[in-house]
């Protein structure tokens, strides 16, 4: 029995290996070690198994079963385990539970807390994490168009151009005379629009919780190497360990069962920034107002061709001005960035050798 590791916890402790392998009794009538056992087993090749001849020990009763049980030297319901490995503490009575329940106390024959950890690390992620997207469309800024002039229908000719900017009153020199007006797609130069995840990042968790319990240091010695414990009952989850800080190997034997438990985390992810963009190539929506004296309320409307059409005939149209659709009618915005940036460290690491 080793005492005083503190599992990296400062609990100046040592927890020892519990073992269900427990050893039977070595009583007078054991076979010897040639095989021949010297009571129920007559030591023959034949019968029973404990006097086969091939030199493995038998325990006198005929079974060939090679354990030896060291529990009647213990206390009326303790068994007899496996003392801890040197370089290892134990035995170790675990509880595993979903961290939101109350875990049992130490009491009993392991009244003293060796350890609190952590295992199962959830990530609280989902493929819509950090990603990015847009809002509606707060403001857009457009180019000029190119107003051309035709003299046939369907505007398959151009007689004339003019160059109208957002919300300009372009002067076309003078009525004209009965024409068709076509007006190209301006350019869509700024566009803004709010970003925002479609998820945020929750943060990484632990979701099981483990606790360790030992006895207090005087458990009472059985056997060639044993120490006397109580069976891991319930609300113990039936495992005994030895327990040694790092991520470490198992050290074999009965002990092969390996976990690795945690202290804590640390979680350094985060979203990456996020941006909202015009698409690539985008254009503006509007409307060209063809009028006959001036632009705005001084102005007369005579028609209006959109962005992209060709108007009907109209006669007379001395003035011209763009105004662009509003910003909730243009083009919508195009997530960029986001995703997630770091990663999460699980702290503390204790290794836990079980039977």
């Amino acid at each position: 029995m080793r005492l005083g590791l503190g599992l990296g916890l400062g609990l100046g402790m040592s927890a020892l290996i519990f073992s269900t392998a427990c050893f039977e009794d070595v009583k007078d009538d054991v076979g010897g070690a040639d095989g021949s056992g010297t009571t129920s087993g007559d030591g023959d090749s034949g019968d029973g198994d404990s006097g086969d001849g091939d030199g493995d020990p038998g325990d006198g009763d005929g079974d060939g079963d090679t354990a030896n049980d060291d529990s009647d030297m213990c206390e009326p319901g303790d068994i007899c385990v496996d003392d801890a490995i040197a370089g290892w503490d134990g035995p170790l009575v675990i509880f595993s539970g979903p961290v939101d329940v109350t875990p049992p106390a130490c009491q009993g024959g392991v009244p003293v807390k060796v350890a609190e950890l952590f295992t199962e690390l959830e990530m609280g992620q989902s493929p819509q994490t950090c990603a990015c997207e847009c809002g509606g469309v707060n403001s857009a800024t457009c180019g000029a168009v190119t107003l051309r002039q035709s003299k046939q229908q369907a505007c398959f000719t151009t007689a004339d151009t003019w160059m109208v900017g957002p919300d300009d009153c372009a002067d076309l020199g003078g009525a004209q005379g009965e024409a068709y007006y076509a007006v190209n797609e301006p350019d869509l130069l700024e566009l803004s629009c709010d970003a925002s995840y479609a998820q945020e990042l929750v943060p990484a968790a632990h979701g099981v919780q483990i606790l360790a319990c030992s006895t207090d240091g005087g458990a009472q010695q059985c056997g060639a190497n044993g120490v006397c414990m109580p069976p891991a009952d319930a609300p113990f989850d039936g495992r005994v360990c030895i327990a040694a800080e790092g991520d470490v190997q198992c050290p074999g034997g009965s002990y092969s069962d390996r976990y690795v438990y945690y202290t804590g985390l640390d979680d350094g992810r985060s979203c990456g920034a996020c941006a909202c963009d015009k698409p690539p190539n985008a254009t503006c929506s509007g409307d060209v107002r063809l009028m006959g004296q001036g632009c705005g309320i001084q102005g007369f409307l005579l028609g209006s061709v959109e962005v992209g059409g060709c108007s009907a005939s109209v006669s007379n149209v001395g003035y011209a001005d763009f105004a662009p659709a509003s910003p909730d009618d243009q083009v919508g915005c195009i997530p960029s960035g986001g995703g997630v940036d770091g990663e999460v460290e699980e702290l503390g690491a204790t290794t836990f050798c079980c039977q």
